[in-house]
């Protein structure tokens, strides 16, 4: 088994299950977050919730770990009325998708991690999914896997704070299918396949057709972190795959899948 850069004893999958222990953040200097995240609560830093989320943030991060402090993390709480109906329709999928499979438990539920500015956050948690994201492997919403967080952090944008900000989801992926690079694919190929990836046996890609963008992804965390400026995750990613060999101009941008422009 090929070892991680940095070890972790728990993350967010191994407390799946568990009982939220959240801590009051009145006074705190991350009063102004909470207050802009309309119904989050913070977790409490000294539990095993916040460790969890936590490692597995960071361990995302690789070598850019070291240099990433991680302000606050957030939990969905469901307390608003749309909330709460989200929370019913990703429950109620994941069930429908999980017969449509053969049951038990196939509804293929995965982690995704989704980023932007607080502003784009801020309006996912209030009202949902609005815009696609991505159109390097169909039009879509595009999420990274837990163990690929870089991928998508130069969607990330530092606030008036400094501070970045990145949704951990829920993501019904049900039975998936590849999308080759370049596709302008917009639904699933048919009723057998629920979601796409950029590839089967190691995806990078989680790609939730529009059609399911408000039923499929349920935002479970949001963490707010300092770390290297997207212009430099964006030169060393750019680097990373230029050391795997000779790319193309174009293929490296239906790669990335990122602007051409990069905001400071």
């Amino acid at each position: 088994m090929e070892e991680q850069d940095d070890p972790v004893s728990m993350t967010v999958e191994d407390f799946e299950g568990g009982e939220a222990i959240l801590e009051d953040s009145s006074g705190s200097e991350t009063d102004d977050q909470l207050a802009h995240f309309a119904g989050l609560l913070k977790i409490g830093e000294e539990t095993r919730e916040y460790d969890g989320v936590k490692n597995t943030f960071l361990t995302g991060m690789k070598g850019h770990a070291k240099d990433t402090q991680v302000v606050a993390i957030y939990k969905n709480s469901a307390s608003t009325s749309p909330m709460k109906a989200r929370f019913a329709a990703f429950k109620a999928f994941e069930q429908v998708v999980s017969q449509k499979n053969g049951g038990q438990g196939n509804a293929n539920v995965k982690y995704g991690w989704y980023s932007g500015s607080k502003e784009d956050i801020s309006q996912i948690i209030s009202h949902g999914f609005a815009l696609c994201n991505g159109q390097s492997h169909g039009l879509g919403v595009y999420l990274s896997p837990t163990n690929f967080l870089l991928d998508g952090l130069e969607y990330s944008r530092a606030d008036e704070n400094d501070m970045r900000h990145i949704l951990l989801c829920k993501v019904i992926m049900g039975k998936m299918e590849v999308i080759p690079a370049g596709s302008k694919q917009r639904y699933p190929r048919s009723g057998e396949f629920d979601s796409g990836v950029d590839n089967l046996e190691a995806p990078r890609r989680l790609v939730v057709w529009t059609t399911f963008m408000n039923s499929h992804i349920l935002p479970d965390y949001i963490i707010s972190f300092k770390a290297p400026s997207s212009t430099t995750l964006l030169i060393n990613r750019i680097n990373e795959i230029r050391n795997l060999g000779f790319v193309s101009v174009s293929a490296l941008h239906l790669t990335m899948d990122v602007p051409v422009e990069v905001e400071f």
